[in-house]
This record gives C-alpha cells, structure tokens and sequence, in this order.
C-alpha cells in the first residue's frame, strides 16, 4: 500500500505517497507504465487503403483510419512494464501529426499502483509499408476466386433489375471490397469474388430479395500457393418465371 514518508529521494518533496521510494511525478519520470516501442509497422494496400495486422487485411478508408488500426491492435496487447502496476487502460489515442506514411500518435495511458492512479503519455512513429494486397493483385491481373452468374430470362428483365437495385443498397463494406469485376450484359450478369465467403454472403442477399434457382460448381485453375490445387466456385443464379 502506498505510504506517506518525510521525502522523495529524488526531488525531496515531503508528505507525498512513495511508489519504490519516489513521489508519483518522480517515478513516472524514472519509469514506464507500459513497454511502448518506438516504432510501429504494417502493410498499407497503395491501391485500395487496406491494412495488414497479424497477418489479415484489414479495409480503412484512408491512412488516419490504417494508422488508428495498427495502433489498435498494438494496445489491445499492451502489457505493464512493471510487476507493481496494474489496470493498465488505453485512454485515447492523438494525431501528433498528419495521417501519412509516417505518422507520429500520442498515447494516453492510465494505470493502478496499489490505490494510486497515474496517467502518462507516450508517442509512438507508426510506418505504413507501400504494398498491394492480395485483392488488388487479383483485380489488376483479372484473376477470382468465385464467379456468381445471375441470369434471367428478357422478359424478367425489369424485374431483375429491381432486385439488383435493392441488393446494391444492402451490400455491407465487406462483400463490396470484395467484388473484383462487375460484367453486365443486361439479363446476363456475372459478379467475380475475391473470396469464397463474400460470394456466398452476396448469394444468401440475391436469394433473400427475388426467387433464385442455385446450381453450385467448381473448375481447377491451377496450384495454389500452398502446392495444392486451386478451385474456383462458380454460382449460377436463375430467377425463376
């Protein structure tokens, strides 16, 4: 438990509570509430502002948006550089400068010793990698992972449309990021996928608003990165007379 003592041994002020023989103000500039590196890294997409953390891709919709996510997933593990302290919270996050490849960000962090509360604060240099994330790669080579073929007959062309319509307005972010190509001939057209999951999420919603036959596929392209074989799903979408 804290103490009240004659002195700091570092500043010498008197009637102050001591954590390892020092006065709050003198032990937070001998010490750090939590091991903040330096620097920050990450992969920032230069085509579609998508970010990699801990391996996946993330979408931003700028670089203030990729910098706040890094810095995110960095604090949701930020550990006490001390055994004594406790409670460690992230209390806000600052732009120290603009959002760009290297951006400087303040870091507001409080913590329990014994009943003492103390706040301190930290900046961290987060670079952003120029790099194309695996989407992107796809789009500008032409290449999917899933082909979606919505078809009808011409005269449930207007009805077909309709539904498309609605189907646009509730598309979530993910399936959207997820469309490499749109090929619209009319009655005919056909949705290339970056993943097999947003294909199918973009499914279930065609499904949802009209009254779709479903006949699922699959070809070989090739060998994947793995040295497996790679197939791609092809789904066909009828809308029923």
């Amino acid at each position: 438990m804290a103490r009240t003592t004659p002195f700091c041994i570092k500043c010498g002020r008197t009637n102050t509570p001591l954590i390892e023989g020092m006065c709050p103000s003198c032990w937070l500039e001998e010490n750090k509430l939590v091991d903040v590196p330096r620097v920050l890294e990450a992969d920032y997409c230069r085509f579609c502002g998508s970010v990699r953390i801990h391996g996946k891709w993330l979408n931003t919709y700028d670089m203030g948006e990729a910098v706040l996510k890094v810095v995110d997933a960095y604090t949701k593990d930020v550990k006490p550089s001390k055994q004594i302290i406790e409670s460690i919270k992230v209390e806000s996050i600052e732009f120290v400068t603009q959002p760009s490849w290297r951006t400087i960000v303040k870091l507001i962090v409080s913590a329990k010793i014994r009943e003492l509360t103390l706040t301190s604060s930290y900046d961290v240099e987060v670079r952003l990698r120029p790099s194309i994330c695996p989407r992107c790669i796809m789009r500008r080579s032409g290449d999917y992972e899933a082909l979606i073929q919505i078809r009808a007959s011409r005269k449930q062309l207007s009805k077909l449309r309709r539904i498309v319509k609605v189907v646009e307005k509730h598309l979530t972010d993910d399936i959207a990021h997820d469309i490499v190509n749109v090929v619209d001939n009319g009655n005919r057209i056909d949705v290339l996928f970056f993943s097999k999951g947003s294909a199918h999420k973009f499914v279930s919603l065609m499904k949802k608003y009209g009254n779709f036959i479903e006949h699922k596929s699959y070809e070989d392209v090739g060998i994947g990165r793995g040295g497996s074989r790679r197939r791609r799903m092809i789904i066909s979408l009828h809308l029923k007379e």
